[in-house]
């Protein structure tokens, strides 16, 4: 095996073929927002990586509007226990959701946090829900754990997905204050977590505050 430089890509040959890093790619042109050529690599992945692949793939076809491909894409993949088809399933409950199938989507979510009730990311997808079908006591249940943690210390605040979680929790119990602060914290750390940047411009907007909500999402534009 030999590892050679060619045009800035890293290429590993492997008996005289080529093995581009594809997964790597696929998550740059996600990123990016050139969701075609995203989905055109992404889908080339094999082996380990593959589910993380066709998750990122699924993404890419939701926003093309490819929603029946999506599906397609993510009920294999959300048939697993582990914490990829967790992930799996969480995104194909925002499928749902765009497809007008809110109660179908909350019902599978609240399946899966019987199973991970641990889970964070579970958590917060099960609150917006909630809170989306106007339970909102049922959701401050759940965003409340989150911003227990928080008091207690017990979030990563190098973690831009854990800021991510925080600021969801935040914005949705009315600390508008703490959920601002942690949505910026998540771009600080990752700028290319474009949903953090979104959501934190909307928040912007419902607090009055347009210029801050403008140059948020001016940030996004330099991604994506």
């Amino acid at each position: 095996m030999r590892r050679v430089i060619a045009m800035g890509v890293a290429v590993v040959f492997l008996g005289g073929t080529p093995a581009v890093a594809d997964l790597t790619t696929g998550r740059d042109k996600l990123v990016a927002g050139d969701y075609k050529t995203a989905i055109a690599e992404l889908t080339k992945v094999t082996g380990k990586d593959r589910p993380t692949a066709r998750t990122m793939a699924a993404r890419a076809q939701i926003v093309l509007g490819d929603h029946a491909g999506a599906e397609a894409t993510l009920v294999p993949l959300a048939a697993t226990k582990d914490a990829q088809g967790a992930e799996a399933r969480i995104l194909l409950a925002e499928l749902r959701q765009l497809s007008g199938r809110i109660g179908e989507a909350r019902k599978d979510l609240e399946a899966l946090y019987k199973e991970r009730p641990d889970d964070r990311a579970v958590r917060t997808a099960l609150g917006v829900v909630r809170y989306k079908q106007g339970a909102i006591v049922d959701a401050k249940l759940l965003f409340d754990k989150t911003i227990k943690e928080e008091d207690d210390n017990k979030l990563n605040y190098d973690d831009p997905v854990q800021m991510h979680q925080l600021a969801e929790a935040a914005r949705y119990t009315g600390s508008y204050k703490l959920a601002n602060d942690a949505y910026r914290e998540a771009l600080k750390l990752r700028p290319q977590l474009t949903d953090a940047g979104v959501e934190g411009a909307d928040l912007f907007m419902q607090n009055y505050a347009p210029p801050h909500a403008e140059q948020t999402h001016h940030e996004v534009f330099k991604i994506n």
